[in-house]
């Protein structure tokens, strides 16, 4: 894997994306903006979060964990919109 330098690293990259949202200065009043709603406090935010069910499932990683002051969780992740063309050659059509 090749690594960018700093400064050629946009919010789309997966590593500038977590530093972005570690801040609650930043991660507050982007979640207020996407829900329509008002937070009063953010009382934990993690990055690259693990959650395992037990031990013997698959882990799955957060982009960004962010929990407010009335318990409310919520998971934010970068995506990325799909490309059409890889789609239709990836998809399995019915014979007939």
């Amino acid at each position: 894997m090749t690594r960018k330098p700093f400064e050629e690293l946009t919010i789309s990259d997966d590593f500038m994306f977590c530093k972005v949202m570690e801040h609650e200065s930043l991660c507050r009043p982007f979640l207020e903006m996407l829900f329509s709603a008002q937070i009063e406090k953010i009382t934990y935010l993690s990055s690259q979060n693990i959650i395992t069910t037990n031990s013997g499932a698959k882990t799955v990683r957060l982009d960004v964990l962010v929990k407010d002051d009335i318990g409310t969780s919520y998971d934010i992740e970068m995506c990325f919109p799909i490309d059409v063309r890889v789609y239709r050659k990836t998809r399995v059509l019915p014979f007939g």
